[in-house]
């Protein structure tokens, strides 16, 4: 209704400028009136179009595309300054091109390989490579705990886990059984 409203409205005003040059210039208008008329009609025309082009647009916004400053509640000024070293160290973390940074930025405090080192320092003397992946090399004496040169550990490993896939003998249909033998 809106849109047909303005429509209405957009065809009254053409109507009243027709009536306009009816009675300014009556029915034996010149050449040169005939040209101003068609030009007023046509301008009236334009405009209208423009209006309802405009309309169209309402609901587009243009923005000049640049990011909206964050911005950040806090308790005091301990927590800005907290705050700002955090984000300074974070940026000198990311700026940091060389192929060779290391990514725990203290020498190793436990023995490599150790439980210790395993719980508190997983990632001791690790590397980041250009693309900003972490590398971790596993040496020999990391692998010594799990007893994975002993043969006859790992056998016993093998038997183990063969005796603990055995079959279980339960009715198809009786959904009771199959649950007590889950139990």
């Amino acid at each position: 209704m809106p849109k047909f409203y303005r429509h209405w409205n957009h065809r009254i005003g053409l109507e009243v400028l027709k009536i306009n040059h009816a009675m300014k210039y009556g029915p034996n208008a010149t050449e040169a009136q005939k040209v101003h008329m068609n030009a007023e009609l046509s301008k009236y025309i334009d405009d209208c179009y423009d209006k309802e082009k405009e309309l169209k647009l309402n609901d587009v916004y243009v923005t000049d595309h640049s990011e909206v400053e964050q911005k950040y509640l806090s308790s005091g000024d301990d927590e800005d300054e907290d705050f700002y070293n955090y984000q300074k160290s974070l940026e000198e973390y990311n700026n940091d091109e060389s192929s060779n940074a290391v990514f725990s930025n203290k020498k190793a405090i436990y023995e490599k390989g150790s439980l210790m080192q395993k719980i508190m320092d997983p990632f001791a003397e690790s590397i980041r490579d250009e693309e900003g992946s972490i590398v971790y090399t596993v040496e020999d004496k990391e692998l010594s705990s799990y007893k994975l040169d002993d043969d006859a550990f790992m056998k016993a490993q093998f038997e183990l886990q063969k005796t603990k896939a055995e079959v279980w003998d339960v009715d198809e249909e009786d959904e009771d059984a199959f649950r007590l033998a889950m139990l």
